[in-house]
């Protein structure tokens, strides 16, 4: 009973992976197949091995199980396992709705992970019909996705900056910092502003703090360093941290973008105003 509790809470886990949710569908394409590029997690291309079984123990055969060789990754999340050239078991959709011998395009979410990988489908495609078109709507779709979330960053962002941190050093408070497990472990980096790409600021420094801490909550917070260049979204108030009120915070993965990305920070910060 306890193995079939935990099964039950991984798939709903891994099925909650966010994938594609927040992106827009790139004009032109089908709705259907924009919704399948917008839930999935894991798409891939690969060959139908078996049909109504299984290359795990904890996923019983059925007519909507089937054994999948993956053979071209198109899309998955950093923290995923490179399954290229492995067989893995994928949850349909629909029974008995692919053939063995089939080339088709996965649109998947993960469900388990042990000796071998379990999915759960989104839906698929034929993989033999244009191909490339299909990995042009799906890296489109990554892009819008990637850009939304970048644009909405900038919008609620203070005062947008492009320069180099000049020191960091231990920032200092207004009120006692408390004692905790999730201790951010603020530093505060100084840095030499070249333009202003959102707001008003006079000087041509400014102070942001940022979180040192390799905890859970911080590890993806930007770890600024002396002589880093690029473009920072500094924040205000987005923490709740004794000692911080109207100070501005970089502590969102994307706070701090290579300078390199100059020109788009500046396209899309035109559509957030």
């Amino acid at each position: 009973m306890k193995k079939a509790r935990l099964i039950v809470v991984l798939v709903a886990l891994l099925q909650s992976h966010p994938g594609l949710a927040g992106a827009e569908a790139p004009q032109g394409e089908s709705a259907g197949l924009a919704q399948q590029i917008q839930k999935s997690s894991y798409i891939f291309v690969g060959t139908v091995q078996k049909i109504n079984a299984s290359t795990m123990l904890m996923v019983p055969a059925s007519d909507r199980t089937v054994v999948v060789r993956v053979e071209d990754v198109i899309y998955t999340p950093k923290t995923f396992t490179n399954l290229a050239g492995k067989d893995v078991t994928v949850q349909l959709s629909e029974p008995n709705s692919v053939a063995a011998g089939q080339r088709l395009a996965f649109f998947t979410n993960g469900g388990l992970f042990g000796d071998s990988v379990a999915l759960v489908e989104v839906g698929h495609r034929d993989a033999a019909k244009d191909s490339q078109e299909l990995r042009r709507q799906i890296a489109q779709a990554l892009q819008d996705k990637d850009d939304n979330a970048l644009q909405r960053r900038i919008a609620s962002a203070a005062l947008v900056v492009s320069g180099r941190v000049l020191k960091t050093g231990t920032p200092k408070f207004s009120e006692r910092q408390p004692l905790t497990e999730h201790d951010p472990q603020f530093l505060e980096a100084e840095i030499g502003v070249d333009a202003v790409e959102k707001g008003q600021l006079s000087a041509r420094t400014v102070s942001v703090l940022f979180a040192s801490s390799l905890d859970v909550m911080w590890f993806s917070s930007p770890k600024l360093k002396e002589g880093q260049e690029g473009i920072f979204l500094l924040h205000k108030d987005t923490v709740k941290w004794p000692g911080i009120k109207d100070r501005y915070l970089a502590v969102d993965p994307l706070d701090f973008q290579p300078k390199d990305q100059r020109e788009r920070i500046r396209r899309l910060a035109k559509v957030a105003r």
